[in-house]
């Protein structure tokens, strides 16, 4: 991981360990659901090592994704990944460690620390990850644009004593400035509507960049 640049979420399978999974990330989210195949809650339990799937037993089925919406309708119980954590699922086991990047003494690299972090319960319904009455996901992203809209200046539009905006705040690019303003290129990616916003800002920063 200490080689890899910018924001990912990785998942490693190899025909050499054919029950075995690695996952990691930074930047991207990364999540891991848990489903216990009882009635039994898991609600509040510690992963920490590879002993904790044998604590009572019980046949579960875990889950990597990067979207909470694909995990709902399987579970509720999550563990959310954060950066520099990586997560080993082997014959149902699950063990999540810590790499910091740290070099100690002589250049030699810090060991992992396992992680201690108790599960956490979606609180969303499988209703608000439907298609509703629409015929497909892209028609029901289009009438759902203006709420998303509104969601997305809030807090970015940063407005004086009149009604108009005085400035636009972009948390995320501020220290960043200078970089981008050197940049000869710039690719958006996106699928779905985000393609579609791509393609539609395309010619406005053509036009206001010169290019």
């Amino acid at each position: 991981m200490r080689h890899l640049e910018g924001a990912y979420a990785l998942i490693f399978k190899s025909r050499h360990y054919p029950n075995e999974l690695i996952a990691c990330k930074r930047g991207s989210p990364l999540l891991l659901g848990v489903k216990e195949l009882t009635e039994e809650s898991s609600k509040g339990s510690l992963f920490h090592d590879d002993k904790y799937p044998s604590q009572n037993g019980n046949p579960r089925e875990l889950f990597l994704s990067s979207d909470a919406n694909a995990l709902v309708e399987h579970t509720r119980k999550v563990l959310v990944i954060e950066d520099g954590e990586v997560v080993h699922l082997k014959d149902g086991g699950v063990s999540i460690l810590k790499f910091d990047g740290d070099k100690g003494k002589h250049g030699v690299l810090s060991r992992p620390a396992s992680v201690q972090r108790a599960l956490s319960v979606l609180e969303m319904e499988v209703e608000q990850i439907n298609k509703g009455n629409y015929e497909h996901y892209m028609q029901k992203e289009i009438h759902e644009q203006p709420e998303s809209l509104t969601t997305t200046m809030r807090g970015r539009l940063i407005r004086g004593g009149t009604c108009k905006a005085k400035t636009v705040l972009l948390g995320g690019l501020k220290d960043h400035l200078k970089t981008i303003r050197r940049s000869q290129r710039i690719v958006f990616i996106g699928c779905g509507t985000s393609y579609n916003a791509a393609l539609a800002a395309r010619p406005i920063l053509e036009e206001l960049s010169g290019k």
